[in-house]
């Protein structure tokens, strides 16, 4: 019963096999089957085609027990299996003479009959299994299993070319290929021809493609004869080729005698054999130019599709018409051949690869005790070599930019171990040799250069949203990535010449400014100084020089020298600024001190002197006679420092708009509110009278086209009133002033007598 139903399972899915080559000839079905082979590609024509037919994106398939035995993953509930034919031999008892094992002869009775023995055979058969892709199972993660794709710039091309070239059956040559053709296959001199100065993928394309034409199509032979072979025949009718290319049949009849017209393989299944014309020669010679251009692409698609090689550009929207005219059988034919020489390339291409990348490695090993160069996925490189004075390491981002460097004095070590050690310590998993490191070290110095442009690139001080309105964001950009590469060219630097505890800053200097204007090296100190105004390790001088330097206003954190040890770039920053003013007092020889002065911002005020001519006869005023400057009570001291901390904050809001940084004390805003204190202007009041003037400074040169406000003075202008005593003269002339008083005159009686 179970047999009868393995059988009809058999049988259902042939039909489906002779339906699904009927529909397979359709553009992008016919690429489907392609891709699927290039990843099942020993997998039988059948298996491929049926793998192809129920899950094209298939990429690793297994049986239900076997993804929990060999992986340990299982298969997800709900999915269904591919349904696939699987070898299923039996075992069978038959009859068949006792052989001489001296003679290799069969063994005769007393009679001369030869003797006959049972023997346990087993018998070729088949039957549907169903298997799963990975991506129908979850659990345990899967070793990685992608062959390496060979995108744009092969990486390995070297060794893979010359895989292809020894896998070629006639010679590879580089010529100029009038007409546009990038290759071609000559028949006569039996040679392939690829266009010269191609890419590294196309060139590999190309070759695959004439490799194929040169396996599939030998020269045309003007008389093709029909050709001899025996096949192996099981019990189930299952037809393999044992031998071909006899001349005859008397030739094949013989070479099956020779094997008593049976044959057992290597699983010690008995097949009878047959002798039949082979008429393949024939046919290959018929074959026109379109079949074999159709198994050329289909065989380099099928290829390229294995090792990842960019295939957009192939195209299979003829192939419909190309299989209208044929019959099942030579569609059948044609397939086969694909798959059979696409097999045999990639398997070819597979271990003659191997061969030569183990010979480069083993040729690398001799490089590894002076220089070397690992890789980890996604993290970066590390590359050491030796020098004069020990290691010289050097490690680089993902896009083989440089991050950090240094010199090793372990002379103990090899490269390899140095770097393997470095790997260790920056977390980078699992790392491999780089195998071309002279190609390595050229991507490396083509990723590092420094535009030599950048030299002479003015640094833009203006916002991003301005050089927008005012057409100047190509100015804005370039300045800005002059400015990025400047901050890493500094970290380098400091890197490089820093050995044994010292820093060489006279080194470091010189290989930064060769590169980059001492304004930008300027600009990109005093960036990274002030965004890290809190960190005690850089002087207060420098912070003071670098608070009084205009720096771009935008992205700003995106040029600050950030990767050295903020003491080393201390050193350098003093370095550079003592190199800087002995430069400027070099060129300010000769000039007038004033003007020199007024140019570096360094006049502050102005005094202005009144000289007063006095008569010769006025007595020039006494010492104590003349004004002392006032002395600030302590609550006239505590308003100073509570104006100037609020001016500070209202000049910073001017200059930087929302990039100001500077803010004012709460304890200031208490003070002047307790004391009732205003500014109006250039005016400090308090209660209303004037307290202070403010003398405002600006800076002599512009930024962001005006010029910014410094620090401001305060002079005190409070009034004092004084009560004067007046003078004695004062005195005398306000009595004199008034009228005088005279008293009263006595008056006089007579006495009059009257008689």
């Amino acid at each position: 019963m179970a047999e009868n139903r393995n059988a009809q399972q058999v049988r259902e899915i042939t039909d489906r096999l002779e339906q699904g080559i009927k529909e397979l000839f359709e553009s992008e079905r016919f690429k489907e089957y392609l891709r699927t082979m290039s990843k099942f590609y020993n997998y039988s024509f059948n298996n491929t085609l049926l793998i192809a037919m129920q899950k094209p994106e298939a990429t690793l398939i297994a049986g239900y027990t076997a993804w929990q035995r060999n992986f340990d993953r299982h298969v997800m509930k709900g999915e269904k299996g591919i349904r696939i034919l699987a070898p299923a031999p039996y075992k069978a008892k038959v009859e068949k003479e006792k052989i001489d094992p001296k003679t290799q002869k069969p063994m005769l009775d007393k009679d001369g009959k030869p003797i006959t023995e049972t023997v346990e055979v087993m018998r070729p058969a088949f039957k549907v299994v169903s298997v799963f892709d990975v991506s129908q199972t979850e659990g345990k993660e899967l070793p990685d299993i992608v062959v390496d794709e060979l995108t744009g710039s092969v990486e390995n091309y070297a060794a893979f070319f010359e895989a292809l070239r020894q896998e070629s059956p006639v010679p590879i040559a580089f010529e100029d290929i009038s007409g546009g053709a990038k290759g071609y296959y000559h028949l006569e001199d039996r040679r392939i021809a690829i266009q010269e100065g191609m890419s590294e993928v196309q060139t590999v394309k190309t070759a695959i493609h004439e490799i194929a034409h040169a396996k599939l199509h030998a020269l045309d032979q003007p008389e093709v004869k029909p050709e001899w072979k025996v096949v192996m025949v099981s019990e189930g009718g299952t037809r393999k080729e044992l031998m071909t290319g006899l001349a005859s049949e008397q030739e094949a009849n013989e070479a099956a005698e020779k094997l008593d017209w049976r044959y057992v393989d290597e699983n010690q299944f008995e097949w009878r054999l047959e002798v039949e014309e082979d008429d393949t020669p024939v046919q290959e010679a018929k074959k026109d130019r379109h079949t074999k251009e159709v198994e050329a692409e289909a065989v380099a698609y099928t290829v390229c599709q294995r090792y990842g090689i960019e295939t957009s550009d192939y195209s299979f929207g003829y192939i419909a018409g190309w299989s209208s005219d044929k019959e099942t059988k030579e569609l059948k034919g044609s397939l086969e051949t694909i798959r059979r020489t696409a097999a045999e390339m990639i398997g070819s291409i597979d271990e003659k690869l191997k061969v030569l990348t183990a010979e480069q490695e083993k040729e690398n090993d001799q490089k590894w005790d002076t220089a070397v160069a690992l890789e980890s996925d996604g993290k970066g490189f590390i590359e050491v070599h030796e020098t004069d004075e020990g290691y010289d390491y050097s490690i680089y981002s993902p896009d083989k930019k440089l991050m950090d460097g240094g010199v090793l004095e372990d002379t103990y070590q090899t490269a390899y171990q140095i770097a393997v050690s470095l790997c260790e310590e920056n977390g980078f998993a699992q790392p491999s040799i780089v195998t071309d490191y002279d190609a390595f070290l050229e991507q490396v110095e083509a990723a590092n250069e420094v535009k030599s442009s950048y030299r002479d690139v003015a640094v833009y001080y203006e916002t991003a949203n301005y050089a927008y309105e005012a057409g100047e964001l190509d100015q804005c950009r370039t300045s800005r990535d002059a400015n990025m590469a400047c901050a890493a060219a500094i970290e380098i630097a400091i890197s490089a010449n820093y050995a044994d505890n010292r820093l060489s800053t006279e080194a470091a200097l010189s290989d930064v400014l060769a590169r980059f204007s001492p304004e930008r090296v300027q600009c990109v100190l005093a960036n990274t100084i002030q965004q890290k105004k809190h960190d005690g390790r850089i002087s207060p001088q420098l912070k003071e020089w670098a608070g009084a330097i205009t720096v771009p206003p935008d992205d700003r954190t995106g040029f600050i020298v950030d990767k050295v040890n903020p003491g080393l770039l201390n050193l350098f920053a003093s370095s550079f600024r003592q190199q800087m003013d002995l430069a400027d007092r070099e060129a300010d020889k000769g000039r007038d001190p004033e003007v020199v002065a007024w140019e570096r911002d360094e006049i502050t005020s102005f005094t202005v002197t009144v000289n007063e001519v006095q008569s010769p006869c006025v007595a020039p005023p006494t010492e104590a006679a003349a004004s002392k400057p006032h002395r600030l009570t302590p609550e006239e001291k505590k308003i100073k420092e509570a104006v100037m901390d609020t001016l500070k904050a209202q000049i910073s809001r001017s200059n930087d708009g929302m990039m100001a940084t500077y803010r004012s004390s709460e304890q200031s805003f208490k003070v002047m509110m307790e004391y009732k204190v205003r500014i109006t202007g250039n005016t400090v009041t308090q209660n209303g009278e004037p307290l202070f003037a403010i003398h405002r400074r600006h800076s002599s040169r512009k930024t962001q086209g005006c010029y910014r406000e410094l620090t401001p003075t305060l002079e005190y202008i409070r009034r004092e009133q004084k009560q004067e005593k007046p003078s004695i003269r004062d005195h005398l002339k306000a009595a004199k002033a008034q009228p005088e008083r005279k008293a009263p005159s006595k008056t006089k009686k007579h006495e009059m007598g009257l008689e």
